[in-house]
């Protein structure tokens, strides 16, 4: 499972070059089904014009950690917390 924190920042970064050089790399292994991504919207951010906006970002509803949105602040994180549980739960052959 990788989890990729997406900000301004991140998107700005060499680091966010090798995400996607190595998105790239898993999407063209035939052991595609062996990773799962999450990403995980930390402030706002153009994550939606990238490679990774086919993946269904957390905190759902697709707002940033770093929102007025959230009233109480833990609750992101609860809710990506329960993205992960639901994702791992829903991976095939993860044996």
């Amino acid at each position: 499972v990788f989890i990729v924190l997406f900000s301004a920042e991140f998107l700005a970064s060499e680091t966010y070059n090798q995400a996607t050089d190595a998105l790239n790399l898993m999407q063209t292994q035939p052991s595609t089904k062996t990773y799962r991504l999450l990403p995980v919207l930390v402030s706002y951010c153009g994550w939606s014009d990238t490679p990774f906006a086919s993946f269904n970002p957390a905190p759902s509803p697709q707002k940033p950690l770093l929102s007025e949105h959230w009233e109480n602040t833990d609750l992101p994180y609860q809710n990506i917390v329960e993205q992960l549980n639901q994702l791992i739960r829903d991976w095939p052959n993860r044996t």
